[in-house]
Order: C-alpha cells, then sequence, then structure tokens
C-alpha cells in the first residue's frame, strides 16, 4: 500500500531454501510491464511478507529513477 492505494495485487510466493547458510525461505513474486520477477531472501530486517515487498517495491523505484 502506498497512499492507501495498492501497488500491486498478486500471490507472494514462498520458497524453502536447502542449501542457503543463512536463510531458510524467501518469497518471490511477479510484478509491472514487462513482467519482472523479484525474490527477497528473508534475512534480518527482512522478516516478513510486507517488509520483503516494501523492499522490493523501492528497489523498482530504485531501478526506475536510475533510467
Amino acid at each position: 500500500m502506498f497512499h492507501d492505494e495498492a501497488l500491486s495485487k498478486g500471490d507472494v510466493e514462498v520458497f524453502s531454501l536447502i542449501v542457503q547458510p543463512k536463510t531458510k525461505s524467501c518469497h518471490g513474486w511477479v510484478c509491472g510491464e514487462p513482467e519482472e520477477f523479484i525474490i527477497i531472501l528473508e534475512l534480518p530486517p527482512v522478516t516478513d511478507v510486507p517488509s520483503e515487498v516494501k523492499l522490493g517495491t523501492a528497489y523498482q523505484i530504485k531501478k526506475a529513477r536510475a533510467k
């Protein structure tokens, strides 16, 4: 949500990681046009889905401003 408006609608998938020593899971989703896959490791301070989506959104904004 940003200014009470949903930035994205869709599913966030949870993936269990077997050989990653720092975390046991990550979350991923698709957004934008053209579609872009966002994958965020669950590492502090990112500890839940809302904080992961915020990080992914911040990345997209930073990427768009760099163009």
